[in-house]
């Protein structure tokens, strides 16, 4: 069983697998298959998918943890590599456009950060930090009404996962906007 990172990637030393016995498989994709009302066969489906999914994110974890730095470092032009280095290896990995679209964004390619934060979105809608900061690039367009229903998405959405400090720098930031 994996579990995502609140920073985007486990590292290899924090990583734990759980074995689940065979006889006890075919009752727990038994219970989940109930409890959500879907075959098991899509379930099982969904649950391999999973599974790869988080192998990839797993095999950009070093290309992602550099772009997370390079952003700390505010150097854009190796964040937004690494980044990129990042999708060409998982396209399916929202964070990682959501990051490269801050990049972008501080660089000063406002289209092209505005693409990112859209991609990041349309893979995973519940990245609250996608639509925060989707939202300040609708602002410096001069888009404000954009920019708010952004900000009201993320928070509702850090409400939801209880990220306090996104739910507190969103606050921030509508107050600027009214």
């Amino acid at each position: 069983m994996f579990v995502d990172a609140q920073g985007g990637c486990i590292s290899d030393e924090n990583l734990e697998a759980i074995t689940i016995e065979g006889t006890n498989k075919k009752s727990i994709i038994g219970y989940l298959s109930e409890l959500h009302n879907v075959s098991q066969n899509t379930l099982f489906n969904d649950l391999h998918g999973s599974i790869e999914s988080q192998e990839k994110v797993l095999a950009t974890a070093p290309s992602f943890n550099k772009g997370l730095q390079a952003i700390e470092d505010k150097d854009w032009d190796k964040s937004i590599e690494q980044f990129t280095e990042v999708i060409d290896t998982y396209s399916g990995f929202a964070k990682a456009y959501n990051n490269r679209g801050f990049a972008h964004s501080d660089k000063g390619d406002k289209e092209q950060a505005m693409a990112d934060y859209n991609k990041a979105i349309e893979l995973d809608p519940g990245l609250a930090e996608a639509y925060c900061n989707r939202g300040t690039a609708y602002c410096l367009l001069g888009e404000h009404e954009k920019a708010m229903m952004d900000y009201n998405e993320c928070e509702r959405l850090a409400q939801e996962q209880n990220l306090s400090d996104l739910l507190a720098e969103v606050h921030r930031l509508k107050r600027q906007l009214k």
